[in-house]
């Protein structure tokens, strides 16, 4: 039985499907693990809405003293918000172009310092 005899361009053309395939494959693999650092940040902004508003179900139930205190600060609220928000949507325009390369994650905003006393110990 005779071999059949591929020429240069089929060569190249087989070379070039296997590259389109194989590129393609890591962009969906990309897209999906942006897609999914974008869920985890648009939870947390969802959950740092629905947790933190006073007089919300569930208002600060499960969090610690110190947390609970740090969570009432109306500034660090915001941080935290915009932080998330900005992160959801570095990774939702990234998702959508998974060619482009992003720098890495701003720092989380740092957590403000407060004394704590008896009277901030409980919760309201």
């Amino acid at each position: 039985m005779r071999m059949p005899r591929f020429g240069i361009k089929a060569v190249m053309a087989g070379v070039v499907t296997v590259a389109i395939t194989l590129g393609g494959w890591k962009f969906l693999e990309r897209r999906r693990t942006l897609l999914a650092r974008a869920d985890y940040h648009a939870g947390h902004e969802a959950w740092l809405l629905e947790e933190v508003t006073p007089g919300a179900p569930g208002y600060l139930h499960h969090w610690p003293a110190s947390l609970s205190q740090l969570a009432r600060d109306p500034q660090y609220r915001r941080e935290m918000l915009d932080y998330h928000a900005r992160l959801k949507s570095l990774y939702q325009h990234a998702a959508d172009r998974p060619w482009v390369v992003i720098g890495p994650e701003p720092p989380q905003p740092p957590m403000p310092i407060r004394p704590l006393n008896e009277a901030s110990m409980t919760l309201d």
